[in-house]
């Protein structure tokens, strides 16, 4: 990369830096810009079903017994994470935080599978450069690793399905990207040997996208990225039922089959919302609008100590006769700040599409994300939160040095016409 194109970058990732207005939430892991946008499902040709304990969809496997991670992938292993993003990308510059473009991840859950599926969202975060290109590494618009406390790679993931090449990100909305992955270990994780499917846990995950300036006029296929973003977040790995209830459990009763809390009462959370949304017509599977019910929920600590974490936008479940008929799909923004003295509350943004959730990513939607509008009548909403609190100091996450809890609301009610 030249000298000159390098300066660019750094001018651009000062740019973003200086409109930037999220704070660090979480050490090491990128800042994260908030609001929600219209999301683009991007995986084409490829078999996509309900997951019982993942968020949204799954890509289905080949069913292959030998670890298929593709040819190169274990170079990255033992590296570290900015080392092996470089490389991937043909040495592109890396930017952790700030860079030309914003790069937020979902949280991943999956339980005693390779299989994981990975929502994330790019933004256009720089200005002096009208348009970025995301340029594909194995043919797919993320790549992904699994890293230790020291930011080291102990596990790789190879992309599943097949994805377009031709994104392009521009201000001012934002694309959501659904991309599979198989992911194994390198082989020092908890016993494992190279190619074994990580045993359950939490781990700290990073994925890269790579862009280059394109220009309005110019290719939406450049041969190579000038630079690559990186981004962070948790792959929670269950052990058969140990994997979050609540997750896609399509049809399940409601609360009696679904966790209703694993420690946020006791931390003196509560979560509240509208009593009653009125009549709100459900997305339309093909084109975003209407947008389905979006709505605010409040986090408020009502102890007497300082909570100090991160969490993420509200999980909905939409229950009818006590049964889960629908979710949101998947959670957005792992890395919003939870951050609340005593007394104190915050504002997170909530939305559901108010889908049949058991028609959801099957046959006419099965590329789309979508499913059918829930039937006319009234339901009841919930939201389900996770937090990860450093304040109070616990033994969860990768460092054991985390207190993750659940919190849920609810209900409040909404009228489909």
């Amino acid at each position: 990369m030249s000298d000159e194109l390098r300066q660019r970058l750094q001018e651009i990732a000062t740019a973003a830096g200086n409109a930037a207005r999220d704070g660090d939430v979480a050490g090491v892991r990128a800042k994260v810009r908030k609001g929600r946008r219209r999301r683009m499902v991007v995986a084409t040709g490829v078999v996509v079903m309900v997951a019982v304990a993942s968020v949204g969809v799954v890509v289905a496997l080949d069913g292959s017994p030998d670890p298929s991670v593709a040819g190169g992938s274990w170079e990255a292993c033992g590296q570290d994470v900015e080392t092996a993003a470089g490389a991937a990308f043909d040495d592109a510059t890396v930017f952790t935080d700030d860079g030309p473009v914003g790069l937020r991840l979902d949280p991943l859950h999956t339980t005693d599978s390779a299989e994981a599926y990975v929502a994330a969202e790019t933004t256009y975060a720089a200005s002096g450069v009208d348009r970025f290109a995301v340029v594909n590494v194995d043919g797919s618009p993320l790549a992904l690793w699994v890293v230790d406390g020291d930011g080291r790679v102990v596990g790789t993931g190879r992309p599943t399905g097949g994805y377009p090449d031709d994104l392009v990100v521009t201000p001012p909305d934002s694309t959501w990207m659904d991309v599979g992955f198989e992911v194994r270990s390198c082989g020092d994780v908890a016993g494992t040997s190279r190619g074994d499917v990580l045993p359950p846990g939490d781990y700290d995950i990073v994925a890269g996208i790579g862009v280059a300036p394109a220009p309005t006029g110019q290719s939406d296929r450049p041969g190579r990225a000038a630079a690559v973003v990186l981004a962070w977040s948790v792959l929670i790995v269950g052990e058969g039922d140990d994997a979050p209830a609540v997750d896609s459990q399509c049809g399940a009763v409601w609360p009696q089959d679904a966790v209703t809390s694993t420690g946020g009462d006791e931390l003196g959370i509560r979560l509240d919302g509208p009593a009653d949304l009125g009549e709100v017509a459900p997305q339309d599977p093909t084109d975003g609008d209407p947008p389905g019910a979006a709505f605010t929920v409040t986090a408020a600590n009502t102890s007497d100590a300082e909570l100090e974490g991160w969490t993420g936008h509200p999980w909905i479940v939409v229950v009818r006769d006590r049964t889960i008929v629908g979710t949101t799909g998947g959670m957005d923004d792992v890395g919003l700040d939870a951050t609340m003295e005593p007394g104190t509350s915050m504002d997170y943004d909530a939305w559901v599409p108010l889908h049949d959730c058991t028609t959801v990513g099957v046959g006419e939607h099965a590329n789309s994300g979508g499913g059918d509008p829930l039937a006319p009548g009234t339901y009841e909403l919930y939201a389900v939160m996770e937090f990860f609190f450093t304040t109070p100091a616990g033994d969860d996450g990768p460092g054991q040095d985390r207190t993750d809890v659940t919190a849920v609301g609810g209900p409040w009610t909404v009228t489909v016409p």
